[in-house]
């Protein structure tokens, strides 16, 4: 890959983005890489940022869309990768995998919560393997930021993103077999 992924990232992915949200979230925080994952691309557009990366079988955006990408890919301000419509892993999980091994500051996804419950969890199982290789990354969406911790780690009260905060433990440590 000629491009590098690198300090704070953000995936934008093919499920529900709500954009005016987005805009709010965006305006507050800076990102220095941006990549878009399949029907991300719709909402990439809609928000006016550009992307870094573009990647997935796109087979759930406009082709005018992708056509789009697919030229700026000829001025080299946009790394384009397209992958097979039949694979074991979806467009995301590929996008993440790739992106952490370049081991950036941190990701953030939009994009990767909605109506879809196997996906939602789908997309948070897939948070492991980045942690594990010491790349925090957290899905975002109006209610709710999570992610993974394996050590300690205090919050501090200002700094909760909104009213609640809830623990899930992996009762796999607590519960010897």
């Amino acid at each position: 890959m000629d491009r590098k992924i690198y300090g704070r990232t953000l995936l934008v992915a093919g499920g529900e983005v709500d954009i005016p949200f987005a805009r709010e979230y965006l305006a507050k925080e800076k990102f220095d890489t941006v990549i878009g994952v399949d029907a991300g691309l719709d909402a990439i557009k809609e928000l006016g940022i550009k992307a870094d990366f573009v990647m997935g079988d796109f087979d759930s955006v406009s082709s005018d869309i992708v056509m789009e990408y697919a030229e700026l890919r000829q001025h080299q301000d946009t790394r384009f990768l397209q992958y097979p419509t039949k694979k074991d892993a979806t467009d995301l999980h590929l996008a993440l995998y790739m992106a952490a091994k370049q081991k950036p500051e941190e990701i953030v996804i939009i994009g990767a919560t909605g109506r879809r419950m196997d996906h939602c969890i789908t997309n948070i199982h897939i948070l492991l393997k980045p942690l594990k290789e010491g790349v925090p990354v957290m899905l975002v969406d109006r209610y709710s930021k999570i992610f993974l911790l394996q050590e300690t780690h205090t919050f501090q009260r200002g700094q909760i993103f909104g009213k609640y905060i809830s623990f899930i433990c992996n009762e796999d440590i607590l519960l010897p077999l």
